[in-house]
């Protein structure tokens, strides 16, 4: 509809195609907000700082780190790069197409910076292996004299669970407790318990998710992962049944710790049951992280043959890591035919990791087979 106004209407502007283009990008059509930024450019317009800070996301989406490039030097050549807005999309950009460092020399330089531009470089540094850059940005963006708010301690909690920092943990829940209108925030909450599971500490973590006052879904998918990650399977699968009878609904991520647990305790028939729950019942289709937990749960169990034909039964091309978990599998319970036929898919996808020809070779020498690892 939206689009359809805009084709007929004749008083096109700046104007018009900066609300289109924030429309197809929350609508996810990010190639469509691309072409319209192209098309305001062929026709002679002069894109404002809210084109730009609107468009740059859509590089971020697309990992097109050259277009964001080229925007980057136009928003350069006419003066916008300290507007706060713009910033913050050229930090998110570089960011998400995997620059870090551009994204923090950036930051670094701008005079001024909102709660949005921090979030952004915290959480950006906290999901790309960066704990310890994220935690200190947080200090930073205290001393500042900028607002906390629940995504700032929600990704700084993270990065301490990560790191694992748990003192830092600790002095951030205190914080938590003290400005009283963060206690009762969910995403919170599920990070507390998150660092706290991570660092070691599962009863603390259960601690914090029995004193909370209202849990959705992702406070009791981060205690069911707590258990998960500390080997206590049976725990995990009452706090299922618990988040049923609270009436929560399980979500894809609720069955896939669930089924990694099941995998990693050996205990194939349930996984098998909760696998199938979860496609039947609760009607969620299953992602490839699901069925790669499935590969898993049946390798760790020496039942191979129904590890390939589930990922033969795939409904999308198997990636590496499901490929992978099959190899490690067949290393494990000496399988040499199927090892190979991982192999092969393997190095098709990637070449050049040599870690493959490591395990392949393993394989062989498990087998006995010396002439093979020569090879």
């Amino acid at each position: 509809m939206a689009r359809k106004t805009f084709q007929q209407n004749t008083l096109v502007d700046v104007a018009v195609c900066t609300a289109m283009i924030s429309g197809y990008v929350l609508n996810g059509l990010n190639v469509e907000a691309i072409n319209m930024f192209r098309w305001l450019v062929q026709e002679k317009m002069i894109p404002n700082c809210l084109t730009m800070a609107s468009v740059l996301p859509s590089c971020a989406a697309l990992a097109s780190l050259k277009l964001g490039k080229e925007l980057h030097c136009d928003i350069l050549k006419k003066g916008l790069e300290n507007v706060c807005q713009v910033g913050s999309s050229i930090t998110y950009m570089y960011a998400k197409c995997g620059r870090l460092d551009l994204a923090y020399q950036f930051f670094k330089r701008m005079p001024e910076k909102d709660s949005v531009c921090w979030n952004l470089m915290i959480v950006s540094c906290s999901q790309n292996g960066k704990p310890e850059m994220a935690i200190d940005l947080f200090r930073q963006m205290g001393m500042s004299g900028t607002k906390f708010d629940a995504v700032s301690l929600s990704a700084t909690l993270s990065a301490c669970a990560n790191y694992p920092a748990l003192y830092y943990g600790k002095e951030l829940h205190c914080f938590v407790v003290k400005e009283n209108s963060f206690i009762s925030d969910t995403f919170v909450a599920s990070a507390l318990i998150d660092m706290y599971s991570k660092c070691g500490k599962l009863a603390l973590a259960r601690c914090v998710f029995d004193m909370m006052n209202w849990k959705n879904e992702v406070s009791w998918n981060s205690i069911i992962a707590a258990y998960g990650n500390h080997g206590r399977p049976r725990e995990c699968l009452d706090l299922f049944h618990e988040m049923l009878e609270a009436g929560i609904q399980p979500d894809h991520i609720t069955f896939l710790v669930i089924i990694s647990a099941c995998g990693h305790a050996g205990l194939v028939d349930e996984g098998m049951y909760y696998f199938r729950c979860m496609t039947e019942e609760y009607g969620i289709c299953a992602r490839m992280e699901h069925y790669a937990c499935m590969v898993d749960l049946y390798g760790r169990a020496g039942r191979l043959h129904e590890a390939f034909d589930t990922l033969k039964s795939m409904p999308f091309t198997p990636d590496a890591g499901t490929w992978g978990s099959l190899l490690g599998a067949c290393r494990i319970h000496g399988n040499v035919e199927l090892a190979k036929l991982a192999s092969r898919h393997l190095l098709e996808l990637d070449p050049n990791n040599s870690g493959y020809y490591v395990l392949l070779s393993n394989v062989h020498a498990g087998a006995g087979e010396w002439e093979s690892v020569l090879k």
